[in-house]
C-alpha cells in the first residue's frame, strides 16, 4: 500500500451469517462506526467485542454495546457514568432491567461521586 492511498477493509463474511471471534476482533479495532454499530447488534456478537465497543470513541457505537442485553456488567457500570447522556441513559436503563441480584451487583461497581471525591481528597 502506497502512502497517499485510502485504507479500507474488506470483510470476508455476509452480515447474516456468525462473524468469527477474529473478524469482530478487526471490525471492532478497524471498522468504521456504521460497521461497529451494526456489529453490536450482530446476533453472533461476543460478550468481549461488546466490551471493546463500550469503550470505543464514537458514542454511537457506545450506545448501540450499551443497549445490546449481553454487554458485561462491568461494562454497563462504566458506561453508566459515561459523559455522552443518551449512552449514559441507556446504561442505567439496561441496569435497572437486571434481575435485582445482579443490578445490585452492578451498582456496587459503580463509584458514586461522594465515592471519587473522598479518594481524590485522600490521595
Amino acid at each position: 500500500m502506497e502512502l497517499g492511498h485510502d485504507f479500507s477493509l474488506e470483510y470476508a463474511f455476509h452480515w447474516d451469517q456468525p462473524i468469527s471471534a477474529l473478524q469482530q476482533e478487526s471490525i471492532a479495532g478497524y471498522g468504521n462506526d456504521e460497521d461497529r454499530i451494526r456489529l453490536a447488534d450482530h446476533f453472533s456478537v461476543t460478550a468481549t467485542t461488546l466490551e471493546a465497543l463500550a469503550q470505543a470513541l464514537s458514542p454511537e457505537v457506545r450506545l448501540a454495546a450499551a443497549q445490546n442485553p449481553l454487554t458485561p456488567h462491568e461494562s454497563l457500570a462504566r458506561m453508566s457514568h459515561d459523559h455522552d447522556r443518551a449512552v449514559k441513559a441507556a446504561a442505567n436503563e439496561a441496569i435497572s432491567e437486571l434481575p435485582e441480584l445482579q443490578r445490585a451487583q452492578v451498582r456496587g461497581m459503580v463509584e458514586s461521586p461522594m465515592q471519587r471525591l473522598k479518594a481524590r481528597l485522600s490521595a
